[in-house]
């Protein structure tokens, strides 16, 4: 979403979407959405790609979770983002045919096209019969959704850093300070920790009716809810600015990165979000 929202920001492009044919972890579902423009064929990318390349001293780890090579191309038809989650102003104005190589990750880049992204982004697979029936119950109280992820970010040598119950219940904590009635819709993967470690006198209601092959409808229910708790994650990022409430309050984590990965932390962050 984020590599879409860049590209309309660049102006005329065309969309590579090679990377996902090979990806074991991240299947292509900008097609459920409304977006729209037309993909490159073998040969535009070819001749905008570069051989000529250096190593990317960047560790493997943000490498990998950000899926960044192992080269860094320095022809100017090749343009790569120098620093993760940091905007960078100047790669909006290249001029003539360029490869832009990068996760593009900071509203900074895209602000101005909201109602655009908005559109482009409304889900037009119609939701089940249990998403229907949850999205009525979200609509019905004063929701904030709360996504909670652990998994992966549970290894010693992933570069995020590990959110434990405390910021969760602190941020529940915030926003029910400040909202008369709150409902916390909670979505994660991990729905037995979440029952162990997350309680609060709030009603709260787990939603586990969605696989991670259907993450596209916890995502329209996130984007639904009045208020957003996120994850250092760029899904609960977006179902957050996808939420359409103009008094919406969206707590994100301080601390996107472990410290020894703290310098791309960047602007992921908008500035009208609390940090916790």
């Amino acid at each position: 979403m984020f590599q879409y929202a860049f590209g309309l920001a660049a102006g005329d492009v065309l969309w590579d979407n090679t990377s996902f044919l090979t990806n074991h972890y991240r299947s292509f579902d900008l097609g459920l959405y409304n977006i729209s423009g037309d993909f490159a064929s073998n040969e535009q990318i070819k001749k905008c790609k570069n051989e000529i390349r250096f190593k990317n001293i960047l560790p493997r780890s943000i490498r990998k979770k950000f899926n960044l090579g192992k080269f860094i191309y320095l022809k100017t038809n090749r343009v790569c983002e120098r620093q993760i989650n940091r905007y960078e102003p100047e790669l909006l104005s290249k001029d003539g045919d360029v490869y832009y190589d990068g996760v593009f990750q900071t509203e900074k880049y895209f602000k101005p096209l909201r109602e655009r992204l908005l559109h482009d982004f409304t889900l037009t697979k119609p939701l089940d019969a249990a998403n229907l029936d949850m999205l009525a119950k979200i609509r019905a109280a004063d929701a904030v959704a709360v996504h909670i992820r652990r998994g992966d970010y549970l290894n010693p040598r992933s570069p995020f850093t590990y959110l434990d119950k405390d910021y969760f219940l602190n941020a529940m904590d915030y926003i029910g300070k400040r909202v008369d009635k709150p409902h916390f819709f909670i979505f994660s993967s991990d729905t037995d920790w979440v029952r162990t470690n997350i309680q609060t006198a709030y009603p709260q209601t787990i939603v586990e009716i969605n696989d991670e092959k259907h993450g596209y409808f916890d995502l329209e229910l996130m984007r639904n809810c009045r208020h957003n708790i996120i994850a250092n994650s760029t899904f609960s990022w977006w179902g957050a600015w996808l939420n359409t409430n103009p008094d919406k309050i969206v707590v994100a984590p301080k601390q996107w990165f472990r410290p020894d990965a703290a310098e791309y932390s960047g602007d992921i962050v908008p500035n009208d979000w609390i940090k916790l």
